[in-house]
Formats: structure tokens, C-alpha cells, sequence
């Protein structure tokens, strides 16, 4: 019975770390390029695990321009033109990124760094897991980086309390079970030891 606990409390402790993030570090996101409204998909980077390596390197959005570097890390977005001359967005109804978590806590707020270079026109979060970022028309400098700040729902993120008590708990369970099969096998071992003792005499 004992035996039989320990892979149950491992995998409660692995699915609850994975439900847990703390920012998008580890979650899944598509980053996409639309043009000329929000309907048109342009180009799509294609799903990607959040982490501390770039997501989308030069060539990601190749038809749009292979010149964009697209990194996220656990609480921003950088949209990076690594062109040698400046560019600019098309005028259009819209004309920039989607950021969709395909699994990953929801964004409650996004907002532009006051250290961006240039920044969109217009920010919007559909449903908690899209985020567009409209900068149509933009003019935007050589080597030049939007950011944009992401807050998350932490309400989803277990508080280091609540995960002594998961360990505390399956522990306490482990603990049970061990006692539990100790005392239904004592009554079994005096009698062993009465019958030997009987016989002896």
C-alpha cells in the first residue's frame, strides 16, 4: 500500500508544478505577424515553448520581413528590427504582432516599457490568451526594440505554503498507510510468537 502512494503523490507534485507558473516561462505561445486587419493572418512563427533562449530568431516571418526577432520572456515581449535602415509598418486597420498562449496562465495586463524604442499604437488582450499589438503605420528606427510589460494571473500560482502542504500531505498519507499496515500485521506476529511460545513448553 505504501509502495502505491509515493507515484501518486509524485505525480500530484508534477502536474501541480506544471499548472504552476510563476510568469510565461514554460508556456506555450504562437507569435504571429497580421496584415491588414485582425482577420488576415500574414504570417504565423508557429507554436513555441516560452524559455530563457530567444523564441523567434531573423527568418521567423520570413514573408513579412525575415529582420524581426521576437523574444518572451516571463513578463515581456521584445519585438526586435534588426534592420541596418529604418522601416516602417504599412498604414492599414492593422498591422503587427499576436501573442497567443496555447497553454499557459492567462494575461491580465499589457502595457509598453517606457525603454522601448517604439511602441504600438494600439494594445489589445482578447480573452486573456491573445494579445495584439497594432503598429500600423509606424515608422520604426535600425536596431530598434519594442517592449512591452505582461502581467499574468497569479491567482493560478500555488503560494510556497501551499506546497508544503501538498508535500506535508502526501507525506502524512504515506505516514497513515505505514502505520496502518503495521497494526493489522502485529495482531498476525503475537500470535506467531504465542503459538511458538506453546510449542516450546
Amino acid at each position: 500500500m505504501t509502495n502505491s502512494r509515493w507515484p501518486l503523490c509524485a505525480l500530484l507534485l508534477l502536474v501541480s508544478g506544471r499548472a504552476a507558473q510563476a510568469g510565461l516561462i514554460g508556456a506555450t505561445v504562437d507569435v504571429s505577424a497580421y496584415f491588414p486587419n485582425t482577420t488576415s493572418l500574414y504570417t504565423d512563427g508557429g507554436n513555441r515553448v516560452v524559455s530563457d533562449a530567444v523564441e523567434y530568431l531573423m527568418g521567423s516571418f520570413g514573408p513579412c520581413n525575415g529582420l524581426w526577432v521576437v523574444d518572451i520572456t516571463d513578463s515581456q515581449m521584445l519585438i526586435e528590427w534588426t534592420g541596418f535602415r529604418s522601416g516602417t509598418f504599412e498604414p492599414a486597420i492593422f498591422n503587427g504582432f499576436f501573442l497567443s498562449i496555447v497553454s499557459g496562465p492567462p494575461i491580465l495586463t499589457a502595457v509598453n516599457d517606457v525603454s522601448s524604442v517604439f511602441a504600438p499604437v494600439s494594445i489589445n488582450i482578447v480573452g486573456g490568451n491573445v494579445l495584439q499589438l497594432n503598429y500600423q503605420g509606424l515608422g520604426v528606427p535600425a536596431f530598434s526594440t519594442s517592449i512591452i510589460d505582461i502581467t499574468i494571473d497569479a491567482s493560478a500560482v500555488p503560494e510556497p505554503a501551499t506546497w508544503i502542504s501538498m508535500f506535508g500531505g502526501c507525506v502524512a498519507g504515506i505516514l497513515v498507510a505505514r502505520r496502518v499496515r503495521r497494526r493489522d500485521a502485529a495482531p498476525g506476529l503475537i500470535r506467531v510468537r504465542q503459538h511458538q511460545l506453546l510449542q516450546s513448553q
